[in-house]
């Protein structure tokens, strides 16, 4: 039978103003060193870095009111969420320490930067055979998810085509706006981000996947042409889509769970026939009820997570795992059929196998949380320098060649998992972000065999094209 357990704030004054004081002032800094750094022209807006300290400001800045400010959960029948103030103090701490060794990484380390800048030297020439071959391999991908059932190749294709969905999506864009006079293209490049987005509906109730659909137009828009116009309308029309993308993943969000019929523990088939029915309950009560939890809409109460990972560990329920994610990382592709004790994420463990939840759960326990079941600083020293060693790698090439699609589209389908994975789980998230390199690496390759292809132009790492004349 469930447990009771009375959300009673057990959280001093002190802590309480540490941890606003703290959750304030990542937000300012983090949002700071993105608005501030593009308007001076330092840095370009839409980045794999600012994903990520975009990441930073949700995670651990709104993740820190969000612990002072808590709401009732579902899960307090089961499980005490009352911790005392020094592990709050400690869980912020360690995160901070995240932060700092990232920040330290990515602007003082030139090794990451030289690294990723001489990446990806070959590409294919832009032309119209080279865009009817990219639509095709990512049409075969998403057409094979519903016919191959052999065990590891289904997997492997399901995945990947969740990622041919934005490939096409971004690829059809691109089309049409390098020359947006062509009416037909405008109506090819509609449709084909409207069977991308339904794709992803299909496969999948989570957000993030149809939020890269959405954002496939502003980002094109951005590196072909809006990064070389007046910084401030940028960021106005930037905040806008902003907008209108988070709009879209709040409305998703109401029926995101239609194949559920109200009872997660019993799901039928996905299907665009089962959800058009449910267009109709999208209305502004929902999206509102949303809006009025924002902190926790946001954070998604990985403070608590963490804590909760911390008193696991401590109570000798869960033995440490030095470096999982990167040791899940290592043996991703093996699948689990061969070897049942394959590493398991703690996004997973946590709730199915230490707390015993029937209730399907996949929580993000954040930097704090990995450093307790991961091996402590040493844990967190490591993770970030992958994560900024990934950032580099997505943006160095991009800024290199910035109106390359195939370095569009992995920003693209990379976007949503470097704003969340800094709530976790590490070892997912990385998992998905070398998927889209992966599969960005097999277009590439692929393409080359048909179409004309060249060594990309050199230039300094890290040369801002933002100060240069739009490209012919």
């Amino acid at each position: 039978l469930p447990m009771n357990f009375a959300l009673i704030a057990s959280m001093s004054r002190s802590t309480e103003g540490m941890l606003e004081f703290a959750g304030w002032s990542v937000i300012i800094l983090c949002m700071s060193l993105i608005i501030f750094s593009y308007l001076r022209r330092r840095s370009d807006l839409i980045t794999a870095w600012n994903c990520v300290l975009f990441g930073c400001t949700i995670n651990i800045g709104v993740g820190c009111l969000e612990a002072v400010d808590r709401t009732e959960s579902f899960y307090q029948r089961y499980i005490s969420f009352n911790f005392p103030d020094a592990d709050y103090r400690d869980a912020l701490t360690r995160n901070l320490v995240f932060l700092a060794t990232m920040f330290v990484m990515y602007y003082g380390i030139k090794l990451f930067r030289k690294f990723g800048h001489n990446r990806f030297q070959v590409c294919p020439e832009w032309s119209g055979t080279m865009f009817v071959w990219v639509i095709s391999i990512c049409s075969v991908f998403m057409l094979c998810v519903s016919f191959i059932s052999i065990p590891f190749f289904k997997e492997v294709v399901f995945n990947l085509a969740q990622k041919a969905a934005v490939f096409a999506g971004v690829f059809s864009f691109y089309a049409w706006y390098r020359n947006r006079s062509s009416v037909p293209m405008l109506f090819l490049s509609i449709a084909i981000l409207g069977v991308a987005a339904l794709f992803c509906i299909k496969v999948s109730p989570g957000r993030r996947l149809l939020l890269t659909v959405f954002a496939a137009a502003p980002f094109v828009a951005y590196w072909l042409k809006w990064r070389y116009s007046n910084p401030v309308r940028v960021l106005l029309l930037s905040s806008l889509a902003g907008a209108t993308i988070a709009l879209g993943g709040l409305s998703y969000a109401i029926i995101r769970h239609f194949d559920t019929h109200g009872n997660r523990f019993q799901r039928s088939e996905r299907t665009i026939s089962n959800i058009i029915p449910r267009l109709g309950e999208i209305n502004m009560a929902g999206i509102q009820a949303q809006l009025d939890g924002w902190k926790h809409l946001l954070a998604q109460a990985n403070y608590e997570y963490a804590l909760l990972t911390k008193r696991i560990v401590d109570s000798g329920t869960a033995e440490v795992h030095t470096l999982n994610s990167l040791h899940f990382l290592s043996c991703y592709a093996i699948p689990r059929r061969m070897w049942e004790d394959k590493p398991v994420t703690i996004a997973l463990d946590l709730p199915r196998r230490y707390l015993k939840l029937l209730q399907p759960s996949v929580w993000g326990v954040g930097p704090a949380g990995h450093s307790y079941y991961e091996g402590g600083y040493l844990a967190l020293f490591a993770y970030a320098g992958v994560l900024v060693f990934i950032v580099r790698l997505i943006d160095e090439p991009l800024l290199r060649e910035p109106n390359n699609p195939f370095f569009i589209a992995t920003l693209v389908a990379s976007f949503s998992y470097l704003i969340n994975i800094i709530r976790g789980d590490f070892g997912t998230h990385y998992a998905e972000l070398f998927e889209c390199f992966l599969f960005a690496i097999l277009l590439n390759w692929s393409a080359r065999l048909f179409t004309a292809h060249r060594k990309l132009a050199f230039s300094k790492p890290g040369q801002l094209r933002a100060k240069l004349a739009h490209p012919n």
